[in-house]
């Protein structure tokens, strides 16, 4: 008799949790600012927004981030009614970030539901070659699909593979961002290998440079062995040791006035003459605009996030009339958050990666210049940020 009350409490309380658009939108009203908090405090970025999807039907619940937000994080949960039992599958990138998923179990689905849950990379690399894009989606095609660029020596997280493992999705430690890379432009390395490689890298390598059959674009990451009178000695991520002049790599703590100096360098008629405009680019000879801020700053061993709004959310807000040399400056064509971003020079100049205005590339102008690409920069200013982390 007892057993039997106990199975109809149970069946009647598993029948009165009912999936629905509802229910979906509950927990992920409960989900979402969690998540954000959590990723806050995983990229010291302030209020980083992410946009979490789902879609609900009686037998089924799914959880995803959009396709903006998947540069953050991984994400995803489906939840399944069998029986009048839910069975729970969810992949995440942070073990913070599974247990908000069981937080949110506990309060809104039965006791006995079932979790499964995969946390974390499935494997350990790094990009092996001068330059390996970054793609939104797992298919070779530059233009919109294109989101970054790794670097040479680039450790990745390496967090879920395509149906044929051409593609591999992963997380570059330099910046943290996410994306899809072809299989071919991955060295995979164990663990230790990775963790080692990973505590070692120091350098950037600022001029173009040749290693045997791999030409390494500005901005290449090696680790330090030591230097001389004449050289500095680095090693790869294969452990195989080069030698170089100093000029070719930056070793010293940055100045304000060592990075305007590496900004200007990629100007027409400057060190880096054929530096463009590429949507998605990170390293020479083309970058888009916050790749440039990027890349100009990790030359000096300073690592930024890599899309503009997240590099708003990583500075330090200043006013347009306090801003420095080297500060940030932000612009929106919406007014929502950054769209663009270059790097103030002083009073009204700042140098920046555009596709418009007189060329394609990087280039000077004023907020309050005479022309109408500069008008229009001016009416879209946003902010400007300092960099203090």
């Amino acid at each position: 008799m007892k057993i039997f009350v106990w199975m109809c409490f149970l069946t009647i309380s598993l029948q009165a949790v009912e999936f629905s658009e509802s229910l979906a939108k509950d927990i992920s009203s409960y989900i979402k600012p969690l998540l954000e908090k959590n990723l806050a405090a995983k990229t010291k970025r302030s209020a980083p927004l992410l946009k979490i999807e789902f879609k609900a039907t009686p037998q089924q619940m799914t959880f995803y981030l959009s396709k903006r937000s998947e540069r953050d994080t991984l994400f995803s949960v489906n939840i399944q009614q069998k029986q009048h039992r839910a069975f729970v599958n969810a992949r995440v990138l942070y073990i913070e970030e599974q247990q908000i998923i069981k937080s949110a179990i506990d309060m809104f689905l039965p006791k006995n539901t079932e979790q499964n849950f995969a946390t974390g990379p499935i494997a350990w690399g790094v990009s092996h070659l001068g330059i390996s894009n970054l793609y939104v989606d797992p298919r070779k095609e530059a233009g919109g699909n294109l989101a970054s660029q790794l670097a040479f020596g680039t450790p990745v997280l390496i967090l879920q593979s395509n149906e044929d493992n051409t593609f591999f999705r992963v997380q570059g430690v330099s910046d943290g961002y996410l994306g899809w890379i072809k299989s071919s432009d991955l060295k995979f390395m164990t663990s230790r290998e990775w963790q080692q490689w990973n505590a070692s890298i120091v350098t950037f390598n600022t001029q173009e440079i040749k290693l045997d059959d791999i030409l390494v674009p500005t901005g290449g990451r090696f680790a330090f062995n030591y230097q001389d009178d004449e050289n500095i000695h680095v090693r790869d991520f294969a452990n195989r040791t080069w030698t170089f002049t100093h000029e070719k790599f930056s070793l010293s703590l940055a100045t304000q006035e060592k990075i305007m100096d590496t900004a200007r360098k990629f100007l027409p008629k400057s060190l880096l003459t054929t530096q463009k405009y590429l949507w998605g680019g990170t390293t020479t000879p083309q970058t888009d605009c916050s790749g440039f801020v990027q890349l100009t700053y990790r030359l000096h061993n300073i690592l930024l996030p890599r899309d503009s709004d997240q590099q708003y959310q990583y500075s330090e807000k200043v006013t347009l009339q306090n801003a420095e040399a080297g500060d940030l400056i932000f612009f929106s064509k919406h007014g929502t958050h950054p769209t663009h971003v270059g790097l103030h020079i002083d009073n009204d100049l700042f140098i920046h990666c555009s596709a418009s205005g007189p060329y394609s590339g990087v280039k000077i102008n004023r907020l309050n210049g005479n022309s109408e690409y500069e008008k229009y920069l001016r009416k879209i200013y946003y902010a400007s940020g300092r960099i203090t982390k």
